[in-house]
């Protein structure tokens, strides 16, 4: 729902805004490191059965991610002419957070810190935290939501150890018990 907020934005004559959320739409649908963004090309496109897909080696780790495409993806490479070696990353962050606040992301939540071996709940508005490793992040959560196994992730991101990928996605009690739910006759009511 949030994604689609941001997409749905209309940020005409405001040229600066609108890369920053192509940049993070696009990694929210494929989920690569900002290394491997910054080094995406239309030659890194390929077609498998029918399937537009993005085929990068991984800067980090050496290995080949291949990651499918899906069609707001697609329409971002294209209106950016699959370039992004352009993209700054520290404006892009501080750009970011004005998109999500136009596009009414203000939940507020709080955050747990340690400041001086204390402790410390601080609240924010969920725009004020919006980085483009949030977009990373996004990806990996919200393929785990929708039942993606995590192995499969795990290819498309370059995580190599499932205890890693685990303390990299956000996911809440309410949304487990959701998915769950969803996935398993056990928990029917019918």
């Amino acid at each position: 729902d949030e994604l689609d907020r941001i997409l749905g934005l209309d940020l005409s004559g405001q040229p600066d805004l609108d890369l920053a959320r192509d940049n993070f739409l696009l990694d929210c649908y494929i989920g690569l490191r900002i290394a491997d963004y910054k080094n995406l090309r239309e030659h890194h496109i390929i077609e498998i059965e029918g399937t537009k897909m993005i085929k990068i080696r991984l800067q980090k780790t050496g290995n080949i991610a291949v990651v499918p495409l899906n069609k707001k993806a697609l329409k971002i490479l294209e209106k950016r002419n699959y370039d992004f070696s352009t993209y700054g990353e520290y404006k892009t962050n501080i750009l970011i957070k004005e998109v999500g606040k136009l596009a009414g992301i203000d939940e507020p939540f709080i955050k747990t810190i340690t400041l001086g071996g204390k402790v410390v709940e601080q609240e924010f508005k969920k725009y004020e935290k919006i980085t483009h490793h949030t977009a990373r992040r996004s990806f990996a959560t919200n393929l785990y939501l929708e039942g993606v196994p995590t192995l499969d992730i795990m290819q498309m991101t370059g995580h190599t150890t499932e205890k890693a990928f685990l303390r990299y996605i956000r996911v809440t009690p309410e949304q487990t018990a959701i998915r769950v739910s969803k996935m398993h006759a056990y928990f029917s009511v019918d």
